[in-house]
């Protein structure tokens, strides 16, 4: 009797493990990977704040498109109500300062709209980098 006792609290034990692993694990791990994304996006809001050549404008144009689509969350990437809000805040700050850099670079405002940005860019003659500006 003590046995069965014994290999039913086992069973239950394994039951719980294995209901928690495919149902909480994966949340718990896309969690882990969704706040290393957003220790990124901090990263790239240093990175990419400061402007100061033509070719450092294009880049950073170019990362807005990026840094809106990279790693969102959805159906099948979810980590806990949280940490998606921190990942979403971190995104919107990191665009935020990418636009504000861009348009005290360029003294043009094409908000979050990296085409637009890229277009004019492109067409645009290049400002003297900060280093020249300085002479």
């Amino acid at each position: 009797m003590k046995r069965r006792g014994t290999f039913l609290l086992i069973l239950v034990v394994i039951a719980s493990f294995a209901i928690w692993g495919v149902y909480a694990l994966p949340k718990h791990l896309v969690g882990i990977h969704q706040s290393a994304v957003t220790q990124e996006l901090a990263q790239w809001k240093d990175e990419y704040s400061v402007v100061d050549s033509h070719a450092s404008a294009v880049r950073t144009a170019g990362m807005i498109e990026y840094v809106g689509n990279y790693y969102v969350p959805s159906e099948g990437y979810r980590g806990t109500p949280d940490t998606e809000k921190a990942l979403e805040t971190q995104r919107q700050e990191t665009i935020d300062a990418i636009v504000e850099a861009l348009c005290a670079y360029t003294k043009e405002d094409f908000g979050e709209d990296s085409e637009q940005w890229l277009e004019y860019l492109e067409t645009a003659k290049p400002l003297p980098s900060s280093d020249d500006r300085q002479l």
